[in-house]
């Protein structure tokens, strides 16, 4: 009985979407596309797997300048990018770049290339644990594929439907649609699809309980990818084996297999991969009693999967936890049952906003039916006005005889059409406040009323926009309240509301009002600063700082010191990668004594080092 289900083998799954029906959808649309188009996508290509975030910058610039001549040539620019920010993790910008995808390849009469959009918008879903949404999406590019001749186009969406429903648990719905995708691949003369369905294929056969045979198959697609030189199937297939291997407990075979495949994945820098491998090599040292070991790979991977793969950083945290309680270590074991603790309050707090937005969803549909009610009112206004026109061109022509009820009908139109404004006139006012209440809901904190840090991003992106247009600088400053956790523990959490609140307060009040200010997550606060450089941002904030610092705020526990490190960084191209270096800079001030402002260095913007 294997331990539990593979998680390598999810890994592999996630990549094995990403290879999508690309080289199929991307072929023709070249072929029409000017020559800047073809050498812009082999470089970002060159670039994709090794340094991500490098092809992501070379094809925003390019996709920015518009120099591109031809109306088709950005379809495939906006498919890759979308291809390469799912890899990110970055799925809202992934979801409008396949969106758009899609649209630009609406009035294309090629069943297959308008399948590939369908594909792309399906594995983002997936990788989003919309399962639902995926399998929709990939049933509709499997009904227009199956109206061309059967190939790998077909091969690769069946095998995209058994890893969604892999991903659902359903694995004996997965096997059907992996086996016709393995026989496709193979008449198609296709290795690599052939040898990835197979690694997807023994996941499933190994939650079915036969690892002997998922073993089989594992090597089988490990055999494919060192016969075409492929090192990336050589790897996902070996952390797969490994994987399987360290739950059925085969610990000699996964001492050989394991660093195998580590020194084969490493190299790709793939958090998702690298986090998975690294906690499983983790469980084989926990298993043989090498504690040290087993805390080393433990935390190798927690550093990797950290605000990158959620189910990952969860699993590491739990063993992480238990191993330094195992060791008599209570205090440590103690610290990341605490970041358990906050991990998972910060993806409830995300499905909250998911709520909110679905909320506000509800009211834009009941906007639009207002919008038809109005049009409604409007009608029956008009046709009122058109019988009163009638009525007044009739008593003209029907003499004295008539006028006393002709005075009598007119009232009655002028009552329905008075009552019929009014109607109008209460519908209007109660959407308003009902869509002002929601926007308010949307955008903002409901702890501290500051925005939340979706509002704060779409805000951020305008004025990051506006920037580039007028020349002026922008900066950034993350704050972090010093020893919350602690804070918490002593007083209890009602206070640390308290504390946060007041803190809130200081920072609207001592920012300028074309600021912005958030609560960016937990005790952290973001601020961005129009018009001012780093240096002039680092003096703005280090009054903020000592403002903070040298008034004791009021509790219910009584007046408590309280303070906080700022990390401050210039805006650059890239709002998320400015963040992460102001990150960096505050661990830098945690690490040197709290209560501090440290401004970013150009060495902030190219290490990837986490905050502790």
């Amino acid at each position: 009985m294997l331990r539990s289900r593979s998680r390598y083998s999810l890994c592999c799954l996630v990549l094995a979407l990403g290879l999508g029906l690309a080289a199929t959808v991307l072929t023709p649309l070249l072929a029409q596309a000017p020559t800047e188009a073809e050498q812009l996508m082999a470089r970002v290509e060159a670039l994709r797997n090794n340094d991500p975030d490098a092809a992501l910058a070379l094809l925003d610039e390019a996709m920015e300048s518009r120099t591109l001549a031809d109306a088709k040539a950005p379809a495939p620019l906006y498919r890759l990018r979308a291809e390469i920010r799912r890899g990110l993790g970055h799925y809202d910008r992934a979801l409008t770049d396949a969106q758009i995808y899609v649209d630009l390849l609406a009035e294309e009469p090629d069943p297959v290339i308008r399948a590939g959009g369908l594909f792309l918008k399906g594995t983002i879903a997936a990788e989003r644990n919309e399962f639902a949404t995926a399998l929709e999406h990939f049933h509709e590019a499997r009904s227009l594929l199956e109206q061309a001749p059967p190939g790998e186009e077909l091969a690769r969406v069946y095998n995209a439907i058994g890893v969604t429903h892999n991903f659902g648990m359903d694995y004996e719905r997965a096997r059907p649609y992996y086996e016709r995708a393995v026989d496709l691949a193979r008449r198609e003369d296709n290795p690599a699809l052939q040898a990835t369905t197979l690694i997807n294929l023994a996941g499933t056969v190994a939650a079915l309980e036969d690892p002997d045979e998922a073993i089989r198959l594992y090597e089988a697609a490990r055999a494919i990818g060192l016969r075409i030189d492929d090192r990336g199937i050589v790897g996902l297939s070996m952390a797969n084996l490994c994987d399987l291997q360290v739950q059925t407990r085969r610990h000699d075979d996964a001492l050989k297999t394991c660093p195998e495949a580590l020194a084969e994945i490493r190299p790709s820098g793939q958090p998702r991969l690298l986090s998975g491998l690294t906690m499983t090599i983790g469980d084989l040292y926990r298993d043989l009693g090498q504690s040290d070991r087993a805390l080393g790979y433990f935390e190798e991977s927690l550093s990797l999967a950290t605000g990158q793969v959620a189910h990952v950083e969860i699993q590491v945290l739990e063993r992480l936890a238990e191993l330094h309680e195992e060791r008599g270590e209570i205090e440590l074991g103690f610290g990341y049952l605490r970041r358990l603790l906050a991990l998972r309050e910060e993806l409830v707090e995300r499905e909250r906003q998911d709520l909110v937005e679905e909320l506000e969803t509800r009211f834009q549909l009941q906007e639009k039916q207002r919008a038809l009610d109005l049009l409604q009112l409007q009608s029956e206004l008009q046709a009122s006005q058109l019988r009163q026109r009638n009525i007044w061109l009739w008593a003209l022509g029907g003499g004295l005889a008539l006028v006393t009820a002709l005075t009598l009908v007119i009232m009655r139109s002028h009552q329905r059409q008075a009552t019929l404004e009014h109607t109008l006139s209460d519908r209007n006012k109660a959407l308003e406040a009902a869509v002002e209440e929601v926007g308010r809901l949307a955008a903002h904190d409901t702890l501290t009323g500051l925005l939340n840090r979706r509002a704060f991003s779409l805000a951020a992106e305008r004025e990051i926009a506006n920037a580039r247009l007028s020349g002026q600088p922008l900066a950034i400053a993350l704050g972090d309240i010093d020893c919350f956790k602690e804070l918490n523990d002593s007083h209890g959490h009602p206070v640390g509301d308290q504390v946060l609140k007041v803190i809130a307060e200081r920072l609207q009040q001592s920012v300028r009002g074309h600021d912005l200010v958030c609560r960016w997550g937990g005790e952290e606060f973001l601020c961005l600063f129009t018009g001012i450089d780093q240096e002039q941002a680092e003096q703005a904030v280090e009054r903020i700082r000592k403002t903070i610092f040298t008034r004791p705020i009021q509790t219910s526990s009584g007046p408590l010191s309280v303070s906080i490190t700022f990390g401050v960084a210039a805006i650059g191209l890239d709002l998320e990668q400015t963040i992460l270096a102001a990150d960096r800079a505050l661990y830098r001030g945690k690490q040197g004594g709290r209560n501090q402002v440290v401004g970013a260095t150009a060495d902030d913007f190219r290490r990837q080092t986490l905050k502790n």
